[in-house]
Formats: structure tokens, C-alpha cells, sequence
């Protein structure tokens, strides 16, 4: 208990320290913050936000900029089901249309102004979508993904071909994902569960759920 005390208070006091050193002072030019960190902190930013980065000036401006022109946010569903083992829809969230992984891999210069808003993993009996899963493999290790849903237990035929930890095993590339956020069921595979919530260097945020409604909005 005196160890956990300590611990804790520690970890307020360097909080503070790091505070403290990254307050700007009143004389702090803004231009001269560097802008490989203006980038990084866009990209970490809702597109909404990081446009409103053109009322700053210099540097932030343009970064700014660039995203209101280039930004792309998407939303991509994959469904696995007793038939096909992937399908794949990714949709452009300002749009709403769907748009097929190789045009973004071909269109989208080096994927710099695309990020996946969310990552929805679910099972389901969907037909229509792309099937071409190295083009997702692709897709998903050049475009962060900041939020993955995790969705396993849909009453479908798979349900009864396989328990959720042979899904889970088969499609570990998908289910332990790096993002964020990860969102997933109270009964979740323990192996889920352990690696998002103790062993994934990633997750800042994992969320329980005990229903299975979702929200893409």
C-alpha cells in the first residue's frame, strides 16, 4: 500500500515537471516550433480540428492547409462470415461513398493525409465488398488506424464453426491491430482482452462493452 502511495505521487509530480516544461512563455514565438512536430500533431487531430490550424500563422497555417485539401478519413468495415472469410467495405467519411482499397493505394500519394477513423471487426453473412485481403493487409500497415470495434458474437452459422477464440487466431492480424482506441465485448477471448488491455503499447483508451449496438458516426 506505502509502495502503491509512493509510486503514486511520484508519477503526479513528473506530470507536473512535464507541464511545466512545455508551457509556452509569453514571448514564445510559434513559428518556431519545428515542423516535423506541427505534422505529427495534425495527424493526431480530427480533420475538423486540424483544418482550423489556417487561422494560426506560419507553419501551422499551411499544415492547415494541407489537410482541409488532402486529408482523407475512412471508415472501414470488415465482415467475416461462414461462407468468405473477408469482406471488405472502406468508405470515405466525407463522401459517404464506398471506394475500392486499390484506388486509394494508387491515388492517394503515399497515403501522408489518410487515416482510418475507425476499424469495425465483425461477423456477419455481407456478400457485397472487395475480397482482395493483401490489398487490406496493404492498406492497414500505411494508414494509422485510430479507433478498432470489435464485434465477434453475431448469431450467424460461424458462430458454430468456430468459438471466438479460433476467430480470434485466425484473424489476429485484424483483431490485435494497433489503434488508440479498442472497443470490445465483455466476452471477449481472454487473449483479446489481455493484449489490449496489458500487453499492446498502443491502446490508450479500451473500451468494455456489454451490448453490441455501434456507432460509425
Amino acid at each position: 500500500m506505502c509502495e502503491a502511495k509512493r509510486c503514486g505521487r511520484t508519477s503526479v509530480q513528473l506530470c507536473s515537471i512535464s507541464i511545466r516544461r512545455f508551457s509556452f512563455e509569453e514571448d514564445t514565438n510559434m513559428d518556431q516550433i519545428p515542423l516535423n512536430f506541427i505534422n505529427s500533431t495534425a495527424h493526431q487531430l480530427a480533420k475538423g480540428n486540424a483544418v482550423k490550424l489556417t487561422d494560426l500563422s506560419g507553419h501551422w497555417s499551411s499544415v492547415g492547409d494541407n489537410h482541409r485539401e488532402k486529408r482523407v478519413d475512412l471508415f472501414v468495415r470488415i465482415h467475416l462470415s461462414s461462407n468468405v472469410n473477408y469482406v471488405i467495405q472502406t468508405i470515405c467519411k466525407d463522401t459517404g461513398k464506398v471506394i475500392r482499397i486499390g484506388e486509394l493505394l494508387e491515388h492517394l500519394q503515399a497515403l501522408e493525409f489518410a487515416r482510418i477513423t475507425t476499424l469495425l471487426v465483425q461477423q456477419s453473412d455481407l456478400k457485397e465488398g472487395e475480397q482482395d485481403e493483401e490489398l487490406l493487409k496493404k492498406l492497414l500497415r500505411r494508414v494509422p488506424v485510430k479507433r478498432l470495434d470489435i464485434y465477434h458474437c453475431f448469431a450467424t452459422e460461424f458462430d458454430h464453426q468456430c468459438s471466438s477464440s479460433c476467430l480470434v487466431e485466425e484473424h489476429k492480424f485484424y483483431y490485435m491491430l494497433n489503434a488508440d482506441v479498442v472497443s470490445m465485448q465483455r466476452d471477449s477471448p481472454h487473449e483479446l482482452m489481455n493484449y489490449h488491455l496489458y500487453e499492446s503499447p498502443h491502446s490508450r483508451k479500451v473500451i468494455v462493452r456489454d451490448v453490441m449496438v455501434y456507432n460509425v458516426a
